[in-house]
């Protein structure tokens, strides 16, 4: 670009804008397991609690 122009606002060509979607990061692909807690030890009400969020 020249300095004329104002970078951040040119738009990008159709062939352009779809390679750089496809470039990005898909957070439906990430897979996130978090790490079993068996040895915490809580009580029976954080439990429950815990049960209704998942």
């Amino acid at each position: 670009p020249q300095m004329t122009e104002d970078f951040f606002k040119r738009t990008l060509d159709e062939i352009d804008r779809r390679r750089f979607l496809l470039n990005c990061p898909k957070n439906t692909l990430r897979q996130y397991t978090p790490p079993e807690a068996l040895k915490i030890h809580t009580s029976n009400e954080a439990k429950a609690t815990d049960n209704q969020l998942h």
